[in-house]
């Protein structure tokens, strides 16, 4: 055979046997889809107008039927933003939000290394009205995997550096070993469901949030850890006791975080104006990357690899509600070390967006004087209390701080004032 027909003849062979292999996969996702419809219907007309229902067919299975292990994940894999199976060349770009069955029937949410999702397992509660204030505490707990369950309505809040949104599903039929449907829909208003995010004794009680990184080769990953103490997949927790910021970083240490932060709590805003960085920003043979702080979405903060040690500021103005937390984060890569400390308000929300601040009221400055007193309290812990006190009568506090004669002040209440007004964003 003449070589032009020879290799005409083979890829048409290879294209057959691609078709071939993926055959049960292909049918298998036809037979989900045709089920996924008839489901999806019956919901309608039962009441439920808008519904959606989606098929996936297990990783695990996919692998076992096709050569083409792409194909395999893609079939297993859910993009709640765009509605549909991953399709990385078209639309998704390989950023799904679940996937199912990668070994069991198992949905995980969390593989890449930007990746801090959570899902929730909640069990056979109401798709459309279930509260969860009632929930357990180990429902309460979120997880990069849980099991798939016949029933079971799941909560997923999808954060990476594309998506953060939040979703719901409840699988409708689960056929073990090879696939799922379920009932899906995004949360448009995540103000029932954040409060997930918000473990019981994680809230901020200050202003001041502080986070430190340190890691040694990484192959030029990210490193990251967020203020309410989430943290990247190369990090197994972040720990409770402050890192070592001294010194460089030796290629072999493992990758560390520690955070002084937690969630805003329901009725209160945090309102950021100023963040401090410092660290040493290295690089080894496995590769280097940048020293970053994003908050909301913004770069507020960036020091290219290589340079060295570093030291600076951010100062401005940016409001966080209760929820935004995953969106203030800190990353560093290969041997490198970082502390980030951010200062800002914890104050009502009626303050987020008031620009012609009142003074306090008669009452407020009595108690804001006798608070002021405390900050020279023997008792480590009554200045302590005092000084959030202070903080939590909130912006009308500033001008009753600026108007003190510090020339009587003992060094502690000087200080003490100082970080007060600097959490306000004056000096």
């Amino acid at each position: 055979m003449p070589r032009p027909l020879f290799l005409a003849a083979s890829i048409l062979f290879l294209a057959g046997l691609a078709r071939a292999e993926s055959g049960p996969l292909d049918a298998l996702l036809e037979k989900l889809d045709a089920r996924a419809a008839e489901l999806q219907a019956a919901l309608v007309k039962d009441g439920h107008a808008g519904a959606k229902v989606a098929g996936l067919a297990s990783r695990a299975w996919a692998n076992g039927k096709t050569q083409d292990r792409r194909r395999a994940y893609e079939a297993a894999t859910f993009s709640f933003e765009h509605g549909l199976r991953d399709d990385p060349e078209k639309v998704t770009h390989n950023d799904w939000d679940v996937l199912f069955g990668n070994g069991e029937d198992i949905f995980d949410v969390q593989t890449v290394t930007d990746d801090t999702s959570r899902i929730w397992d909640l069990g056979e509660v109401d798709f459309d009205g279930f509260s969860v204030k009632n929930l357990t505490k180990e429902q309460r707990e979120g997880k990069d995997r849980v099991p798939a369950v016949n029933g079971h309505v799941y909560v997923i809040h999808t954060v990476d550096t594309e998506t953060n949104l939040w979703a719901k599903l409840k699988v409708l039929a689960l056929t073990k070993g090879t696939s799922v449907v379920f009932r899906w829909e995004v949360i448009g208003d995540p103000a029932e469901v954040q409060d997930l995010d918000q473990a019981p004794g994680t809230g901020l009680r200050t202003g001041r949030v502080r986070i430190q990184l340190r890691s040694g080769a990484i192959g030029g990953n990210p490193v990251r850890a967020h203020m309410n103490g989430e943290v990247s997949g190369h990090i197994d927790a972040a720990g409770a006791a402050p890192l070592d910021m001294t010194g460089k970083v030796g290629s072999e240490e493992p990758q560390q975080a520690h955070v002084d932060g937690g969630t805003i709590p329901a009725g209160k805003v945090w309102i950021l104006r100023r963040v401090r960085y410092s660290g040493l920003c290295g690089s080894d043979s496995n590769g280097d990357g940048p020293f970053v702080v994003t908050v909301a979405g913004k770069e507020l903060a960036r020091v290219e690899p290589g340079t060295g040690g570093f030291q600076s500021e951010w100062k401005g103005r940016i409001v966080l509600r209760p929820g935004a937390e995953d969106g203030v984060r800190v990353e560093i890569s290969n041997s490198s070390r970082c502390e980030a400390v951010f200062e800002g308000a914890l104050v009502d929300e009626k303050w987020a967006d008031v620009e012609k601040i009142p003074a306090l009221t008669a009452e407020e400055r009595k108690t804001a004087e006798r608070l002021v007193t405390e900050l020279d309290d023997d008792d480590s812990d009554v200045r302590e209390r005092a000084s959030r006190r202070l903080e939590e009568l909130g912006p009308p506090v500033v001008e009753f701080l600026k108007g003190l004669k510090r020339d009587a002040m003992s060094a502690e209440v000087k200080a003490r004032v100082k970080d007060l007004l600097a959490v306000f964003g004056e000096e």
